[in-house]
């Protein structure tokens, strides 16, 4: 009598779906192969009362309690495992740039003169907005990636919040599509995300940045980790002698430090555009009214990285001693036209051979600049005179002139 064959049992499988799924919810490889050659098929289902079951699960010995052992919280054993799935795919560096507190307060008094009602407005609800304004200008902080050579980026700007919940366990919630939002929208927005009472939107892969910030009182700096599944993480450090640190922890697999660094730079330049008109004019003002020499030592610290004083000997040093070759050419004449309002060349390098000979050609066209800014005075005050048909005419022909 023939014996009767063995049933051999399914293959184990994990549908795309459960997979995604499972990174959701942080499950690490070798238990997700586990759970496969359990159930054969494996589906979200499995997964959820995978989670049930550890979450109600009970220390499985039978000895006296012992008081200096204890035991994570659950929403603290979900992190540290995503934070090891994380660890193949993120490189984490750092970066980071003081924050005007004056800048942040001029932000908040514009913004309040023109909400017309007396608005609670707060430095995290400007520097957050800012936030959002800045991602859309660096893809890549909007990006997670694929595999070793590709990546995805996200057109939705969803930004992350980390906090700490009622049970003192660091938790996480979403505010999505910000892209598009006013100030007084998205702070809005913000507010009934951040509702204790809100149904809560859980951070998932298309969050790429987390933002932390411990409050007024809280840490003034912080080496910040990238939480999963995003790939950053801005700190927003307490008020501290006149600044708040902004530190930027990112995949240096997607970016690298000048571009974490322009970031930054573009967090402050979104919160002076809040400041209004007046306070982006006077700035640059200021700025022309310091010598040249200042704001050229000034500018090529931050440029070179120079953690020391930017000396008089240094300015004597040829761009090449400096390390500025013609790719670094390129990107600092663009930083000084914006700095001294004129178009420069990178040529001007070869011409004035160091930045102590640059000083003379840039104290000219700060001359020439300061002309030009008083004939577009004279004419403005001109233009004031006008009556009301005779200033619609002229906007008229400006505007045809703009179309032509």
């Amino acid at each position: 009598m023939e014996a009767a064959p063995e049933v051999s049992a399914p293959p184990a499988r994990v549908p795309p779906k459960t997979r995604l799924y499972a990174q959701e919810h942080q499950i690490e490889p070798h238990i997700l192969n586990q759970l496969a050659e359990k159930y054969g098929t494996l589906l979200p289902s499995h997964i959820d009362d995978y989670l049930k079951h550890n979450e109600t699960k009970l220390p499985e010995n039978g000895h006296a309690k012992d008081d200096n052992i204890g035991f994570l919280s659950k929403d603290q054993q979900r992190l540290n495992r995503a934070l090891r799935l994380n660890s193949g795919t993120v490189q984490p560096c750092w970066a980071g740039k003081p924050l005007s507190i004056e800048l942040v307060d001029n932000a908040i008094r514009h913004l309040t003169e023109n909400s017309g009602q007396q608005e609670w407005i707060t430095p995290f609800q400007v520097i957050t907005y800012a936030v959002s304004q800045a991602l859309k200008k660096f893809p890549m902080l909007r990006s997670r990636p694929l595999d070793q050579e590709r990546y995805h980026t996200y057109t939705d700007i969803n930004l992350g919040i980390a906090f700490l919940d009622e049970k003192g366990d660091l938790s996480s919630l979403k505010v999505p599509g910000t892209q598009t939002m006013g100030f007084f929208e998205f702070r809005q927005h913000l507010n009934s995300v951040l509702d204790p009472d809100a149904e809560r939107m859980p951070v998932d892969i298309d969050v790429p940045m987390m933002i932390s910030y411990t409050g007024s009182d809280g840490a003034t700096s912080a080496v910040p980790l990238i939480v999963p599944p995003s790939q950053s993480t801005l700190f927003i450090g307490a008020p501290h002698n006149k600044e708040m640190n902004l530190v930027l922890a990112f995949n240096h697999y997607l970016l690298n430090g000048v571009e974490a660094a322009e970031f930054l730079t573009e967090i402050a330049a979104e919160v002076r555009v809040l400041s209004g008109p007046q306070s982006v004019a006077h700035q640059m003002e200021g700025q022309s009214a310091k010598p040249v020499a200042g704001q050229l030592r000034t500018l090529l610290a931050d440029f070179l990285h120079w953690d020391e004083d930017f000396t008089e000997s240094m300015m004597q040093r040829t761009w090449a001693d400096l390390g500025i070759d013609s790719l670094k050419a390129v990107k600092l004449a663009e930083l000084m036209s914006v700095r001294f309002r004129r178009k420069l060349s990178p040529t001007l390098f070869w011409r004035y051979s160091s930045p102590h000979r640059l000083i003379e050609y840039l104290d000219i066209s700060r001359t020439e600049v300061a002309e030009k800014k008083h004939s577009l005075d004279d004419f403005i005050n001109a233009v004031r005179c006008l009556d009301g048909e005779a200033a619609l005419g002229l906007q008229r022909l400006i505007e045809g002139g703009k179309h032509g």
